[in-house]
């Protein structure tokens, strides 16, 4: 079949399977279902939307996650027709405003370039977990970390010297949380610095309830993200049961990103 594509602004994205395709073009986001049998498509559903960016299905195909320029990153459920889920937007995290591109991660975090790095949490992800007296847990483990002008650094390893990433309790900090360093992949903390093969790259504070990691050398995009996979979390005053949300930010020298939230339970 023959489908019409008209406007600048063309997205497409092809599930897993390659049995369902997700296009848009003229403000129209449409749903597709393909049979190889006989080379045919067959529109499934659509959705009006106007000023589209980027879209991306999630890893599993589930979600298709669609950016706007005007500021906004909304979430359709796949199953069946499109359905609209929910959206976050700009006056919610101001570095969504201009929205411009979309990456979902393995573990479904979601990153959007705009005015600035914003880093979104989709529910459901697996959390860390830790148990009263037991200890520390590695905080981060798939947390992938990106900025557009880091990244191209570097002849395109990139380059986050002088970023800074900063975690500490939603809604506040609070002396109950402690947060530390696992030595491995390379990297090993003595006294407040962090070394990567005995040379010392970063710095690692943590007090009264936030940490904050200072970049120091020129770590590619590659290194930063195992970096950020070490650092773990305690708690000397929670009870059995209960969550505690903490707030991941990163500041790449020049803008602060929005945050995504981590919870412990």
């Amino acid at each position: 079949n023959r489908i019409s594509l008209e406007g600048d602004n063309k997205q497409l994205q092809v599930a897993p399977d390659g049995r369902t395709l997700y296009l848009y073009s003229g403000d129209l986001l449409q749903q597709f279902s393909f049979d190889p049998a006989n080379a045919s498509l067959t529109r499934v559903s659509s959705q009006q939307v106007a000023g589209v960016s980027d879209m991306v299905l999630g890893a599993d195909g589930n979600v298709l996650y669609v950016s706007l320029a005007s500021g906004s990153v909304s979430r359709y459920s796949t199953h069946g027709a499109l359905a609209w889920v929910d959206s976050i937007n700009r006056t919610q995290a101001s570095a969504l405003s201009n929205a411009s591109a979309l990456q979902v991660g393995a573990d479904g975090s979601v990153l959007v370039i705009g005015q600035g790095l914003a880093l979104l949490d989709a529910p459901g992800l697996k959390n860390p977990v830790y148990q009263a007296d037991g200890p520390a847990v590695v905080l981060l483990p798939n947390l992938q970390l990106s900025d557009a002008e880091l990244d191209a650094l570097n002849a395109g390893a990139g380059n986050y010297k002088d970023a800074t990433l900063v975690v500490e309790r939603v809604g506040g900090s609070s002396a109950q949380d402690h947060f530390g360093f696992k030595d491995g992949n390379g990297f090993t903390l003595r006294e407040g610095q962090v070394f990567l093969d005995d040379v010392a790259v970063a710095r690692l504070s943590d007090a009264n309830g936030t940490l904050k990691l200072n970049i120091d050398a020129a770590l590619s995009t590659a290194q930063v993200n195992l970096l950020v996979r070490q650092l773990t979390y305690t708690n000397d005053g929670g009870t059995a049961g209960s969550q505690v949300n903490l707030r991941v930010s990163l500041n790449d020298g020049e803008l602060n990103s929005a945050t995504i939230r981590r919870r412990s339970a």
